[in-house]
């Protein structure tokens, strides 16, 4: 549509997506006359478009730039001053648009979208109309980490595969974990299988991977500036993934592998454009168990993994060479539950610590320890009565001062939920279940620096709803 010689355009590359997907617009303006015309920027802190839909239920739906920022409770952004652009006759300024963080999840149905451009304080330009089309989502496999060194500034990604065998990076805001930043489709696979990817060294960072392995091949998607580049097939006898991989900075993949035969820790580092580079670290006396790792902010991987109702620990230090630390961290009477590793900033100290909490079981109690991992010292401990429940855990997370969270099942399918502090807490309704009609429970932790910090759950229900529960708020 045209108005003081401006034509707004709006189009959409694509007119079929599943619920929860990024819906990529491109919004444009272009001057039609003879003559320059200076215009309001298309910034989130101008703030010039409003977006409209409506879908066939009679559902009607709003939003702006700035509808991201206002969901988290931010407010408007305040601009101290429009920025303003020149167009020159012919000459368009445009931009992409993800619709997922204008309205939010939309659900199914077909869709009417329209946008508005501010000319003036009651005056306004409207585009054309474009149409498309939201279907169920179908979600048969997720897979969720989350980093403490880099979680307050940092989205919280998962990896989730629909039923057609796409499978999407979803990206939610470290400040609160339902609002959605990007959700996009990168590849289709030919077969369902455990497929991870790697978290990122530094946000922003163009280069990110999706990996797998499959009779002795390693799978490497590689993500560039958010667009699938390159699948890399790599022959490779290197075992089983050791979950999280990590993205460099500088591009490289690298991630630890256990190969059971030999009982043999790899650590894989695949350069950008480089050749593969796999060195053998250390051999276990045993068949690895319970393990956990995070990478400090050198990108240099921690390894705490249990054998035997003992507790090792390895660090690895990279340069052009590679230097390894291990040792023993505990000795144990009872099975090992769990082990969580958090690599996240103390402010008493003054430092990123690498502490450990394990948790054991024993006869009516879980007992739940704390340890810094580099100094080997015990810090605190303390123990979570089951009551007559019979509960499984499955699930341990850790606050920014290091307090643990449980997540908890029952035999009915339940789930519950024991904070450090409280009294245990049924967190799942009359008519959920898992396995059931409930899959891929996660706890999440938000941003400290968030007015909505607090532990979150997260779970896909009735095979098709990313369902988020908020558990405990927690205070700075």
């Amino acid at each position: 549509m045209s108005r003081h010689n401006l034509s707004l355009l709006l189009s959409v590359s694509r007119n079929l997506f599943v619920r929860f997907e990024s819906i990529i617009v491109y919004v444009s303006l272009v001057n039609e006359g003879l003559k320059p015309i200076t215009i309001e920027d298309l910034t989130p802190t101008n703030n010039p478009l409003f977006f409209r839909a409506v879908n066939n239920l009679g559902g009607r739906f709003k939003g702006s730039l700035q509808s991201f920022w206002m969901r988290e409770d931010v407010g408007e952004i305040p601009v101290g001053g429009k920025s303003m652009i020149t167009l020159n006759p012919k000459e368009a300024r445009g931009i992409y648009v993800d619709l997922i963080r204008i309205f939010s999840v939309l659900p199914e149905g077909d869709y009417k979208v329209y946008v508005y451009y501010r000319l003036g304080q009651l005056s306004f330009l409207k585009s054309n109309t474009i149409g498309f089309k939201i279907v169920k989502a179908k979600p048969i496999y997720s897979k969720t980490f989350q980093d403490y060194a880099r979680n307050n500034t940092v989205p919280t990604r998962t990896l989730w595969v629909n039923d057609g065998l796409h499978v999407f990076l979803m990206d939610c805001s470290c400040n609160l974990p339902s609002n959605i930043v990007s959700n996009r489709r990168i590849i289709e696979i030919n077969s369902l299988r455990d497929i991870t990817y790697s978290i990122q060294s530094t946000y922003g960072q163009n280069v990110e991977h999706i990996l797998w392995i499959d009779n002795d091949t390693l799978y490497v998607v590689e993500i560039v500036d958010g667009d699938l580049k390159n699948i890399r097939r790599i022959k490779a006898s290197i075992g089983y993934i050791l979950n999280p991989p990590l993205t460099a900075e500088n591009g490289e993949l690298r991630f630890l592998t256990f190969l059971e035969g030999e009982a043999l820790i790899k650590l894989v580092r695949i350069p950008f454009k480089g050749e593969v580079m796999v060195d053998d670290v250390i051999r276990l006396k045993d068949i690895l168990d319970k393990y956990s790792v995070v990478f400090d902010l050198d990108s240099n991987p921690y390894l705490v993994y249990s054998i035997d109702r003992k507790i090792y620990y390895l660090k690895i230090n990279i340069y052009d060479h590679i230097e390894k630390t291990s040792g023993l961290l505990a000795e144990v009477e009872d099975p090992v539950l769990s082990l969580h590793l958090s690599n996240a900033w103390r402010y008493d100290e003054g430092s990123y610590r690498i502490s450990l909490n394990y948790v054991v079981q024993k006869s009516d109690k879980l007992y739940s320890h704390l340890i810094d991992v580099d100094g080997g010292k015990h810090i605190s401990h303390l123990y979570t009565p089951i009551e007559d429940v019979k509960l499984k855990l499955i699930q341990v997370i850790l606050d920014y001062a290091y307090n643990p969270y449980f997540l908890l099942q029952d035999g009915l399918g339940a789930l519950w939920f024991k904070p450090c502090d409280d009294e245990l807490i049924k967190v799942t309704g009359e008519d959920e279940r898992c396995p059931g009609n409930i899959s891929y429970p996660v706890m999440l932790i938000s941003s400290k620096y968030s007015r909505k910090y607090g532990v979150y759950l997260r779970y896909i229900k009735n095979e098709s709803i990313f369902t988020y529960k908020k558990l405990k708020r927690l205070l700075d």
